[in-house]
């Protein structure tokens, strides 16, 4: 079994509380899944999972889309959970080029991040708070042992302030 720590020199955000989590809830682990969209700024944000990739749990990322609809969009961006990093690819499976956020389009995923969600039924504090249940739910999937209580207090990075 692997065994994934994560470090993070930021202490945890008193907006992103995750002491409500249940952490018996299940989380739906699906291949590709769009978790949030917003009408305002035409984005949507997606996290992929794909086979067994323990890199994933080490570095995990989520996806920024350039419309609501991923199907609809034509750009893409990976944005690093562990740090305030964009890191842009070229999706050759699908043709979606790389998304370049303006300054708007990151003040609009990170309110996305941060406001409360629903997803499978299920309240969450913040679409941030989702994003880490399901990293550590897909690492106990995988067979990947991370440990939890430091990942769940993981801050948000300022996205804000990286503009590459």
């Amino acid at each position: 079994m692997n065994n994934t720590e994560f470090e993070n020199n930021n202490e945890l955000d008193d907006e992103i509380n995750i002491e409500d989590v249940n952490e018996d809830t299940e989380i739906v682990l699906v291949s590709e899944a769009i978790v949030a969209h917003s009408e305002t700024g035409n984005i949507s944000i997606g996290i992929q999972v794909s086979d067994t990739r323990p890199d994933f749990v080490k570095d995990p990322y989520f996806k920024v889309f350039n419309h609501k609809h991923e199907g609809k969009s034509t750009a893409v961006i990976r944005v690093s959970m562990m740090r305030p990093e964009f890191i842009y690819h070229r999706n050759t499976r699908t043709g979606k080029s790389d998304f370049k956020m303006k300054r708007w389009q990151i003040e609009e995923m990170t309110k996305l991040l941060k406001a409360p969600t629903i997803v499978n039924g299920v309240q969450y504090k913040s679409l941030w708070v989702y994003l880490l249940e399901y990293v550590i739910a897909y690492a106990n999937g995988i067979g990947v042992k991370i440990d939890e209580t430091a990942f769940r207090k993981l801050k948000m990075p300022e996205y804000n302030n990286e503009l590459k």
